[in-house]
């Protein structure tokens, strides 16, 4: 009977050659193109390094969407769920399956059959709690982009809003001024 190994399961890297390339992005626009690039090199690098053992802080084991964007030389509003929803689902996967690498080769460290003594648990404790807090951050600065953005929208509106006001009230003072003007020029045509 064959011994169990976690290569037999390990995640492959992803080919960048333009043929093996999903439809959405040979249809796509040049941005989606380099995007994608971006992303499956980002993919294969951070595999590269959970495979070496490297240790990886939470943000460096996975794909992020701003990395991404400035290493395809994009504006990161580009990059979202409505502007390109397929890229986004895309890369969200890809992190899934490095999320799901890194638990693999995380936990081959641990059990090695032996109990850990009490100074190892406290490490690994403050270990996941740096990383707890770090996480947090991450979401909640993704949360607060999330709020500006639709602050900065209703802001948006708001000013829209006022700005036809202005135009229209501008419109009816140069009504009102033509009118005088008119009404000055019979007067003086008629006093003279």
């Amino acid at each position: 009977m064959r011994r169990f190994s976690l290569e037999d399961f390990e995640i492959e890297p992803i080919k960048n050659s333009i043929k093996d390339y999903p439809k959405w992005v040979k249809d796509g626009n040049e941005s989606t193109l380099r995007l994608y690039e971006s992303a499956v090199n980002e993919f294969n690098e951070i595999r590269k390094k959970i495979i070496s053992g490297k240790k990886l802080k939470t943000k460096e084991r996975k794909i992020v969407l701003l990395k991404i964007a400035k290493l395809s030389g994009v504006d990161k509003s580009l990059l979202n769920k409505r502007r390109k929803p397929k890229l986004v689902k895309f890369i969200s996967d890809q992190n899934k399956k490095l999320v799901s690498l890194w638990t693999q080769k995380d936990t081959l460290k641990n059990t090695s059959g032996k109990k850990l003594r009490k100074t190892d648990l406290q490490d690994q404790n403050n270990k996941l709690k740096d990383e707890l807090e770090e996480l947090q951050q991450t979401k909640m600065k993704e949360y607060l982009e999330e709020a500006m953005k639709m602050e900065i929208l209703n802001d948006h509106v708001k000013i829209a809003g006022e700005l036809a006001e202005f135009k229209a009230l501008y419109n009816d003072s140069l009504e009102t001024i033509a009118n005088l003007r008119s009404q000055l020029r019979k007067q003086n045509i008629k006093g003279v």
